[in-house]
């Protein structure tokens, strides 16, 4: 399983074909990388470019990273 967003991120070729993808700036998405953090308000387009390359992730899956994160922090 996954166990961050930058991993998630990572399953791109690179930052930049993701944010092709979805239609973010590439800045953008190399930012979240640096900050192993991606907001809820891009989960659903990232998904949706997963599947479309065969990727199974979920939200669940993004969910848990988030959980995680955010006890990690504390």
């Amino acid at each position: 399983m996954t166990q961050s967003f930058r991993q998630i991120i990572d399953r791109w070729p690179s930052p930049d074909v993701l944010a092709e993808r979805i239609g973010a700036k590439t800045e953008t998405v190399r930012k979240w990388r640096q900050r192993n953090s991606i907001p809820a308000e891009w989960w659903k387009s990232i998904i949706g470019a997963a599947r479309e390359r065969d990727d199974n992730l979920t939200a669940h899956e993004m969910a848990e990273i988030a959980a995680n994160s955010h006890e990690d922090a504390q």
